[in-house]
């Protein structure tokens, strides 16, 4: 079974955070949440908090700070990137294993579409 890491760089994102923390929250799959803060100044951190997630605090601000100190940070053999407004819809954790299964343990990446 896959263990994927999700990790959500965040900025003053209470008011979404939970959503998206949510839409992941198969622990079957989803070994770990990692919300890596960049010195938000409203509730992120607490939010992100009560919805399950561990709290990285990012000492440096700037996305791609956020992301490879998440990435330090996770312990799961994959690692999954998203926005704190994503929301991935019902079914994305079947897609996701299959990939993981037909790609092995070899370096891989993946992307997906969006659709509004």
């Amino acid at each position: 079974m896959a263990q994927i890491s999700v990790i959500i760089p965040t900025l003053n994102a209470a008011q979404c955070v939970s959503e998206t923390l949510e839409s992941v929250d198969i622990p079957s799959l989803v070994v770990e949440r990692l919300v890596v803060d960049g010195g938000s100044d409203e509730e992120t951190r607490s939010v992100a908090t009560a919805a399950g997630a561990r709290i990285i605090e990012g000492h440096q601000r700037g996305r791609g700070m956020q992301l490879a100190a998440g990435a330090a940070a996770a312990q799961g053999g994959w690692l999954l990137f998203l926005h704190a407004d994503t929301v991935l819809q019902d079914g994305w954790a079947t897609e996701a294993e299959r990939f993981v299964v037909q790609q092995g343990a070899g370096n891989c990446a993946a992307a997906f579409r969006f659709g509004l």
